[in-house]
């Protein structure tokens, strides 16, 4: 970093976190989510994807052994904590830390992968030119360990990413710029295979990511939803580039759905296509290995074993610490037991919307039908989520929260 300047030459710890107390950033955000759903309802642009949606195969170049790839989300908010993940995640290799005394049977070294997923909310308070390249993109240009920026000729880091709220902010027009299309001046002069606003990742050894698109409507659109259905095998199908019966997926989520009521506030009769494209991969023989997320800014995980529902273990994970603020681990919504519950509405009107899957927070009482899931570690501990809690009292008099948005005026930012 020594030798190389910022765009605004600027250090990361001199690029202050969002004001997010400052009644400016609270307006701000409200207008922009408020016109981006406003458009989205007359007129949504992932429905501008009309081109065929490819597969990325990340299998044509694997010459065996384990296959490694990376995760971020929620970037682009302190810059200290946005520089430092991004130092991380394109550090040649990192060490596995565990408590003192505790014995693991693990790699202590974890290598860094070809395959880099973003799972959305690049640049806070919201998408825009600005933004992305002032807390995003110049972050980690500048993070990259003894390596001339400007030489990327050899460059075989593949990058897929999802959008999230934030980044819909802009009508993911910031975003459609840095990772839609395979361009040379993309994101890192990585390789951005994707054509749409969501993704389909084929991995070695049977295993595919689904990048999923919510947009600010807290579901898919058709178009997506029948782009997933189409990779799903049937019998009569060529299996080439398709997902088949036995296969593990994981399912990148736009948001942790999980944490809201079973059923996620759909009615009878009419789930959400991502309840329905669930359905129709567990009936295929297709194994949801996990559900994983950011938006919510820590790491929880928790998994189920085999028991109710399925015969295999799967996980729901939320990871959003890619250098935002913490969001806490002891809340009621996230400490709650999730479970999983497969349904199937016989007195549905059409065949297509009878069966649907469902994971969240139960409703009352617990049927033996559903699948539980425990917790298993979350990051900050709920222990130590109690304890910086407090701190909120006192963050509305931190410099940071009333004066950052001044300073970034100041900055011509």
């Amino acid at each position: 970093m020594a030798d190389y300047k910022f765009g605004k030459h600027e250090p990361p710890h001199m690029r202050w976190p969002v004001a997010w107390y400052h009644p400016f950033v609270l307006l701000r955000s409200a207008r922009e989510m408020v016109a981006t759903g406003d458009f989205i309802r007359n007129f949504d642009r992932r429905e501008l994807f009309t081109n065929k949606f490819e597969v990325i195969d990340q299998t044509k170049d694997y010459t065996g052994g384990d296959y490694w790839w990376d995760f971020m989300s929620d970037s682009g908010d302190g810059g200290n904590a946005s520089y430092t993940v991004a130092r991380a995640m394109q550090s040649p290799e990192l060490s596995v830390g565990t408590d003192p005394g505790v014995e693991v049977d693990v790699l202590t070294q974890m290598p860094a992968g070809n395959l880099l997923v973003l799972g959305g909310d690049l640049a806070y308070p919201g998408a825009s030119n600005e933004e992305y390249q002032y807390r995003f993109i110049e972050m980690w240009e500048a993070a990259r360990p003894g390596v001339n920026p400007s030489a990327h000729a050899d460059n075989k880091l593949h990058v897929v990413s999802i959008p999230q709220n934030h980044d819909w902010f802009d009508n993911i027009s910031s975003f459609n710029r840095h990772f839609i299309g395979d361009y040379s001046n993309h994101f890192l002069q990585a390789h951005t295979p994707q054509n749409r606003s969501y993704f389909a990742t084929r991995l070695p050894h049977d295993w595919w990511i689904l990048g999923l698109d919510f947009a600010l409507v807290g579901d898919l659109d058709r178009t997506q939803y029948e782009a997933f259905l189409n990779l799903i095998a049937k019998s009569s199908d060529s299996s080439e580039g398709k997902i088949q019966s036995g296969h593990n997926v994981i399912l990148l989520y736009p948001e942790p759905y999980w944490t809201r009521p079973l059923g996620d506030g759909a009615g009878e009769g009419y789930p959400r296509r991502y309840q329905r494209l669930e359905a129709a991969l567990l009936n295929a023989g297709i194994k949801i290995r996990m559900r994983l997320a950011g938006d919510l800014h820590h790491y929880v995980r928790e998994s189920a074993s085999t028991g109710a529902q399925l015969d295999y273990e799967d996980m729901l994970v939320t990871c959003g610490s890619g250098g935002a603020f913490l969001h806490p681990t002891h809340a009621k919504r996230v400490t709650a037991t999730k479970v999983l519950d497969r349904i199937d509405d016989e007195e549905a009107m059409t065949p297509d919307i009878r069966e649907r899957v469902c994971v969240g927070i139960i409703n009352g009482e617990q049927t033996q039908d559903q699948r539980e899931y425990a917790h298993q570690k979350s990051y900050p501990s709920r222990e130590t989520s109690k304890r910086l809690s407090w701190w909120n009292l006192v963050a509305l008099f931190k410099p940071t929260s009333i004066f950052g948005l001044f300073a970034d005026e100041a900055k011509g930012n």
